[in-house]
């Protein structure tokens, strides 16, 4: 469920009328949904505080992932093709010397025809040279509050993964059904592009302003308290127009550049694996991607 204004003052992931936007794609590819006004928002979900002028779109076939589940499932699958994992190993850099290319990582050398640079919020200390692009580490809170009603309302069979889209006195945010009942929380996350750190900081990071400002933007549409139940950091790599970097680097066309990121990246991964695959084989991909070339940056 996205559900807000249909206006340009609202934007959420670097969207303008974000609401609008994906009302507009669900049409172009045809993907089944629903348009909500105010009075079927509060129908269908009384969960919600829904407040006057409020629209919806609601896609009954969309979801949500355990990450951790998906990337185990994804290197078994690489395993089984024949890959070779090497884990918990620290690459230090990506060299190369005489044309041969390498990985220099904490427990030796790799060498290596091709490299798919694949790092996220570790990407500048890893760019052998400086790119057209910056890649800023904005540290987001996820952040477990209270429930302060029956538990099994926000269950996943009757309350729905969720965006609540930004205004200007009314920031966005997001969350997912109760999966662990009223033990568990509600988890709620926004998005804020003030503070910046440093990536191995931003895994770390988090505080009570932090939390806060979620409750801020959460409590006038759900019924939780400020009890912070459990909390954890995610790094987003922002890019300055919120979207992908894909691409071979500059003077070093061995070395493919993936950063799927600016906070929403995850979703895309299989056919961004796709992408890269397709890429670093023949050069090129059914799938396109010139949209997330480097030459963008640099009008």
């Amino acid at each position: 469920l996205v559900f807000g204004r249909r206006d340009e003052g609202t934007r959420a992931r670097g969207v303008v009328d974000f609401l609008a936007e994906t009302i507009r794609v669900a049409q172009q590819f045809n993907i089944p949904h629903e348009i909500l006004d105010t009075a079927a928002l509060r129908a269908m979900f009384p969960q919600l505080t829904i407040l006057d002028g409020d629209e919806g779109y609601f896609e009954p076939s969309a979801g949500f992932l355990f990450p951790d589940r998906c990337i185990s499932r994804q290197l078994e699958l690489a395993r089984a093709l024949g890959a070779e994992t090497l884990v918990d190993t620290k690459v230090i850099a990506i060299e190369r010397d005489d044309g041969s290319l390498s990985i220099l990582s904490d427990k030796g050398r790799i060498a290596a025809a091709r490299v798919v640079l694949t790092v996220g919020a570790w990407v500048n200390e890893l760019l052998p040279e400086p790119l057209p692009v910056n890649f800023e580490i904005y540290p987001q809170q996820l952040v477990w509050f209270e429930l302060m009603a029956d538990p099994t309302l926000f269950s996943p069979e009757r309350f729905p993964v969720f965006i609540r889209t930004g205004q200007p006195t009314l920031p966005g945010f997001y969350g997912f059904p109760a999966l662990h009942g009223k033990a568990g929380g509600l988890k709620l996350a926004s998005e804020q592009y003030d503070v910046r750190c440093e990536p191995d900081a931003a895994v770390h990071h988090g505080s009570d302003a932090d939390a806060e400002r979620v409750y801020r933007a959460a409590s006038p549409f759900l019924p939780i308290s400020r009890k912070l139940i459990r909390r954890k950091s995610c790094p987003y790599t922002v890019t300055s127009d919120s979207n992908f970097v894909i691409d071979f680097l500059p003077g070093m066309p061995e070395v493919l550049l993936a950063s799927p990121c600016s906070g929403h990246g995850f979703k895309h991964s299989a056919g961004v694996g796709e992408l890269l695959a397709e890429l670093v084989l023949d050069g090129r991909s059914h799938l396109g991607g010139s949209e997330f070339r480097l030459n963008r940056f640099c009008n």
